[in-house]
């Protein structure tokens, strides 16, 4: 299910959706690991897509949208592995 919430620019990805209550896996919070890799809506990409690690991003505004979307779902892989 989709999930709203607002933070501040600036706020850590990772704590604005701990916040709003979506755990992204992490591990080492430097980005280097990948866990917490998560896609960003961003149609200033050729495929619209901009792939991120939220350990190591921040909200910020998007040019060309209302709103910033981040796509969380490779949590899904993460956790048919684990069951």
């Amino acid at each position: 299910p989709d999930v709203l919430t607002s933070a501040p620019a600036g706020t850590n990805l990772l704590a604005a959706a701990e916040a709003a209550g979506v755990r992204i896996p992490r591990s080492c919070q430097t980005g280097l690991c990948g866990a917490c890799t998560v896609d960003l809506v961003d149609p200033a990409w050729e495929d619209g897509r901009q792939t991120i690690r939220a350990c190591v991003s921040s909200v910020a505004e998007v040019v060309g949208m209302e709103e910033m979307v981040v796509d969380v779902f490779r949590m899904k892989n993460v956790k048919a592995r684990k069951e």
